[in-house]
């Protein structure tokens, strides 16, 4: 019988499954809390493009978590094509993710498959939409309630963090689809388009429940030529839909999806969200506090595919910072001071991602400094793992500009 502190975590998805796997390897007891189950999850629609960097891609192989290495059909490289006035590529670039690759595994194959592991190696799963009836007793019943989902009425325990946010609406609509058929090289990459002033276009290689595929996912700013969702629901009218933003916006790229078909009738994703912060403590009727994690409490916008990458490292953080408590109580202090450490690194991530949202001049010059200097290219690449190494030249358009001219000068003395 285990004596360390017993742990409930309501919410299954990437964050809430690595955290519980991370514990009950350590000899935790844990209670896991998700509103739907395995066959649901995998049966319904996609819900996310979830593409890993390699920074928590070796955060999950460190927790024996990557069951799908060999199987993925992995991104290779990171290529940028930046539309120019003329609707033309106005210059491309491609590099390397290092130590790499990047991968995207469907949440509908990973997170049922995580759930079976979760329940054979001991820990206890329960399906049910969970209230505030059912938070209550588990925290009555476990030492520590962490929140990883923010659906219904217990989400709105938690209070909005005005201070760390930037947005009180959306900046972009979302839509996404997973296909075959996408003409690609060799080495696979993830492909991004940025339209200035309308959007991105994202193409990347998915492992999905069909098996090895593409995904085309779409960016559009509110009110803008990208914004142009409504009322599409069926899965036909998406694929049409995507095909016919990519012969508009990047028509170099039209032939390669002619002849693309859907993976599964749900495979299509649309919608939009305000990037919010939340504080990550809760109170209760009954006075007891829950901690929120993941998405709960830093939730971005996808344009730098970020948030797969922030639930994995809150989870191996909380994991961490469980384990080192002992037996110690889970009072609202420790769990201020765990989030606090998240905090220290998803702010650059939330930084990285708002300042991309706008992109300011000083940006879209580091973006084009990279189709002339490797090194810019690499950093880039490289930086997507820790956005924390795109600052201070990311917010900064002095620094941005000595260190582009610093790079871009060392290119010129080579040549």
């Amino acid at each position: 019988m285990s004596t360390k502190p017993s742990i409930a975590i309501i919410g299954a998805g990437h964050a809430g499954l690595v955290l519980a796997l991370g514990l009950l390897d350590k000899g935790h007891q844990v209670t896991l809390v998700s509103d739907r189950t395995p066959a649901q999850i995998a049966m319904g629609r996609i819900t996310s493009t979830q593409l890993l960097y390699p920074g928590a891609r070796a955060i999950e192989r460190e927790l024996g978590l990557d069951f799908w290495d060999g199987l993925v059909p992995a991104a290779d490289d990171l290529e940028v094509t930046v539309v120019g006035p003329d609707g033309d590529a106005a210059f491309s670039w491609r590099t390397p993710y290092l130590p790499g690759p990047a991968a995207s595994v469907d949440y509908r194959v990973r997170i049922p498959y995580w759930m079976s592991i979760f329940r054979r190696r001991g820990g206890k799963l329960y399906h049910v939409s969970a209230g505030l009836e059912e938070v209550e007793s588990l925290a009555a019943s476990h030492d520590l309630v962490i929140m990883s989902t923010g659906k219904g009425e217990i989400g709105k325990l938690f209070e909005k963090d005005k201070a760390r946010c930037t947005y009180d609406t959306p900046q972009r609509y979302i839509a996404a689809v997973y296909v075959d058929g996408l003409k690609v090289g060799d080495r696979l990459a993830t492909e991004i388009t940025p339209i200035p002033g309308v959007g991105e276009l994202f193409f990347f290689p998915v492992l999905t429940i069909t098996g090895p595929a593409s995904l085309l996912m779409f960016e559009g700013r509110i009110g803008g030529a990208l914004d142009c969702w409504d009322g599409i629901d069926a899965p036909a009218d998406y694929l049409n839909q995507a095909k016919t933003i990519v012969d508009k916006f990047a028509p170099w790229a039209s032939d390669r999806v002619a002849d693309v078909t859907l993976t599964d009738d749900n495979a299509v994703l649309r919608g939009c969200y305000p990037p919010t912060v939340r504080k990550p403590v809760a109170t209760l009727p009954s006075g007891r506090k829950v901690l929120g994690m993941a998405d709960l409490v830093v939730l971005n916008d996808p344009i730098t595919g970020e948030g797969a990458n922030n639930a994995v490292k809150c989870a191996k953080i909380y994991l961490d910072a469980i384990d080192a408590h002992g037996d110690q109580p889970f009072d609202e202090s420790w769990m201020q001071q765990t989030f606090d450490t998240y905090w220290e690194d998803v702010q650059w991530a939330t930084a990285y991602t708002n300042i991309t949202l706008e992109g300011p001049q000083h940006v879209r010059d580091l973006v084009r400094a990279a189709s002339v200097s490797p090194e810019i290219a690499q950093w880039h690449a490289d930086s997507r793992s820790t956005p924390k190494d795109f600052f201070p030249m990311w917010n900064d358009p002095a620094q941005a500009e000595a260190f582009i001219a610093r790079h871009t000068a060392a290119v010129a003395a080579v040549r």
